[in-house]
C-alpha cells in the first residue's frame, strides 16, 4: 500500500509491515516516485518487533524500472490496452495510475507525456503511471531502462541509441563523476536514465 498523498519522509507498507524511510535511505535501480502497488522491492533496515516498521537503510527494486518522457501523437494511444513512446509499446493494467485520464480516453492532441513502468524478464513493459507534461518538446525528453548495448561515449537503452558524448555522469546518488567513472560501472542490464535529452525520432536516437 502507498498512502496518496506521501508523506515526508516517505513511507508504505510491505507484507503488513510499515516500511519507513529517511533523508538517508538509499534506493537501487529506481526511485522513490517508481513506488506503487505490485512494485516488488527488498527492503533492508532496522526492524522494530513492538511497532512492527522497518527503518528502511535500502530500497532494492527487483524489477527493471522503465521511464520515458516525449511527445506522443493521439493515435500511439490505444485506450485500456497501451501506449507507444519512443518506439516502444508499453501495456496498461488495471493498476496503471491514470490521473489525466490518457490510459482510459486516449488524447486529442499531440502531448508530451510520462509514463512510469516495469519490463519483465522477456522485455514486456507495463505502466505503473501515466501523466500529461504540457506541449510536445522533442528537446526535453528522458529515457530509462536497462542498458543493452556500451560503445563508449554511446548506450543503447530501450532500442534508443544514447550519445553521451556531451554528457553530464552521474552516480546513483545523483553526485556528479567522470565520464570513465560512469563507464566503469556500467554493465549490459545496468538500468541507466538519460535526461534532459534532446530525441531524434527519425533516427532513433
Amino acid at each position: 500500500a502507498i498512502p496518496d498523498p506521501l508523506p515526508t519522509p516517505p513511507s508504505f507498507t510491505l507484507l503488513d509491515l510499515n516500511i519507513v524511510t529517511t533523508p538517508s535511505t538509499q534506493y537501487r535501480r529506481g526511485s522513490i516516485d517508481d513506488l506503487d502497488v505490485g512494485v516488488r522491492v527488498e527492503v533492508e533496515g532496522f526492524f522494530d518487533s513492538t511497532s512492527q516498521t522497518v527503518t528502511a537503510r535500502e530500497v532494492h527494486f527487483k524489477q527493471a524500472q522503465i521511464r520515458f518522457e516525449a511527445p506522443v501523437d493521439p493515435a500511439d494511444v490505444i485506450p485500456d490496452e497501451s501506449v507507444t513512446i519512443m518506439g516502444s509499446t508499453v501495456a496498461f493494467s488495471p493498476q496503471t495510475r491514470d490521473e489525466d485520464g490518457i490510459a482510459a480516453s486516449g488524447l486529442d492532441e499531440p502531448t508530451q507525456v510520462e509514463v512510469r513502468g516495469l519490463m519483465d524478464r522477456d522485455g514486456n513493459m507495463f505502466a505503473t503511471r501515466i501523466r500529461e507534461r504540457g506541449n510536445p518538446d522533442l528537446g526535453d525528453t528522458e529515457l530509462r531502462g536497462p542498458v543493452s548495448v556500451i560503445d563508449r561515449p554511446n548506450l543503447v537503452i530501450l532500442e534508443i541509441d544514447v550519445d553521451g558524448s556531451g554528457a553530464v555522469f552521474r552516480d546513483q546518488d545523483n553526485q556528479p563523476i567522470s565520464a570513465d567513472q560512469f563507464f566503469a560501472l556500467v554493465r549490459v542490464g545496468t538500468i541507466v536514465s538519460a535526461e534532459d535529452a534532446t530525441y531524434d525520432p527519425e533516427a532513433g536516437t
